[in-house]
């Protein structure tokens, strides 16, 4: 068993490095992918806003551009 153990040494270790690196990635001790996370939620958030806007003016456009046409049709 001893020997069995020798000669998988490296194998052994290898995956004991993996899992440890795969842990620290989950545990995410620097908060790295929480901040990333927050930051891509306040983009998508601005993103959200200015497209409100730009809706909402266009929205604005289109009524006063029905309100001229019912005008000049009222005209004549």
């Amino acid at each position: 068993m001893i020997e069995k153990i020798k000669q998988f040494k490296n194998l052994i270790l290898l995956v004991i490095g993996i899992s440890l690196f795969c842990l620290i990635l989950t545990l995410d001790p620097l908060g790295y992918f929480a901040v990333r996370r927050q930051y891509r939620a306040v983009i998508l958030n601005q993103i959200a806003i200015v497209q409100a806007e730009t809706d909402k003016r266009i929205a604005i456009i289109q009524a006063e551009t029905e309100a001229e046409l019912l005008k000049i049709k009222k005209e004549n």
